[in-house]
């Protein structure tokens, strides 16, 4: 994940959010909070994190990247 620009990670971020089990390690959860700019989530360290819950997040994300 280091690797992963971060438009990339976002969009992993997206897809696998819409899958069944929407699993993410919380390094993952750590990383979208911090990009959106939103307070700490509480977390394990695995989170099931569905796109309609993750949405928020996404897209404060996104516009934080292109401002």
């Amino acid at each position: 994940m280091e690797y992963w620009s971060d438009e990339k990670f976002l969009g992993y971020m997206t897809i696998h959010s819409k899958t069944e089990r929407a699993l993410f390690r919380n390094d993952y959860v750590d990383r979208l909070t911090a990009l959106a700019g939103k307070e700490d989530v509480e977390h394990r360290e695995w989170v099931s994190w569905h796109y309609r819950d993750m949405k928020p997040y996404l897209d404060a994300a996104y516009k934080n990247l292109t401002t």
